[in-house]
């Protein structure tokens, strides 16, 4: 973690680089209290580095720049095809998928985090709605047979 009471501004084309390690369930961090801001224009590189990756739960969040002063940040980092990375896009690290968040209420809005996208969850079927697949199956397969004869 890297602590300044000054205001960070990254240039347009900039690399911001951090280090993530999902077996500690940690990310370096920049703290920024004097505010922070991604270029103007063409946005910041975001370029992590995962060390001793494993599959974490969805929900999982990594703060990764925290900037208390509150104010929007203006900009967005940028995948390394630079394609923008938007609020709630999706991005590839590792074994994980993160979704990154600008302004992450869980932290007063006023922090950018990586989260591990949610599962869909499937809905499991109860044992009547088996039987009534498995009735209807027989029932096709029974009407098949009658035609082949």
């Amino acid at each position: 973690t890297f602590t300044t009471s000054a205001a960070v501004t990254m240039d347009d084309n900039s690399t911001f680089a951090i280090f993530l390690n999902p077996t500690q369930g940690a990310a370096q961090q920049l703290i920024a209290d004097g505010g922070f801001s991604l270029g103007s224009n063409a946005g910041v590189f975001l370029q992590v580095d995962v060390f001793d990756d494993v599959y974490l739960l969805g929900g999982t969040v990594f703060p990764i720049v925290d900037y208390p002063d509150g104010n929007a940040i203006g900009g967005h980092f940028m995948r390394p095809d630079s394609t923008p990375l938007l609020e709630g896009d999706l991005i590839t690290l590792g074994l994980n998928e993160y979704r990154i968040s600008y302004a992450d209420p869980n932290f007063g809005s006023s922090a950018i985090t990586l989260t591990v996208k949610e599962d869909i969850p499937v809905p499991a079927l109860d044992s009547s709605v088996l039987m009534l697949l498995a009735l209807l199956m027989l029932v096709v397969g029974f009407i098949g047979m009658r035609r082949v004869a």
